[in-house]
């Protein structure tokens, strides 16, 4: 299973699109609400169908991504999911930031590029 926390509706519709080509179910998270339910099930109960990756927009502040990464790598049952974490090039800091917090951080511009076999694998 996948988990996308993205908010531009551009980026979702193709991780949606790549997901359904390759017969993979996908949420989309759009609220910290809903996180803290996902993390919290995901606590608290295997699933039969584990998280495998989670991609998550670095610039959907609403999220606190950076913090997101944090509660995911703390969680039991999510902290082996791989985390891809995108956002502008230009924004170096902010890429540097993920990756110490263990996120794979690609620049915006190569998400469309690499959708298929980021989630392929």
């Amino acid at each position: 299973m996948i988990i996308a926390i993205v908010k531009d509706l551009f980026f979702a519709s193709k991780i949606k699109e790549t997901a359904s080509q390759l017969n993979k179910s996908i949420i989309f998270i759009k609220n910290y609400a809903e996180l803290n339910n996902l993390l919290d099930y995901h606590e608290n109960k295997k699933d039969k169908n584990p998280i495998a990756l989670i991609i998550i927009d670095l610039n959907f502040n609403e999220m606190r991504p950076l913090e997101t990464i944090i509660k995911i790598k703390n969680n039991e049952e999510l902290k082996n999911a791989k985390i891809i974490a995108y956002c502008s090039h230009v924004q170096t800091d902010l890429i540097k930031k993920a990756k110490k917090l263990g996120a794979e951080s690609i620049p915006k511009s190569l998400l469309t590029k690499k959708l298929p076999k980021i989630i392929k694998n």
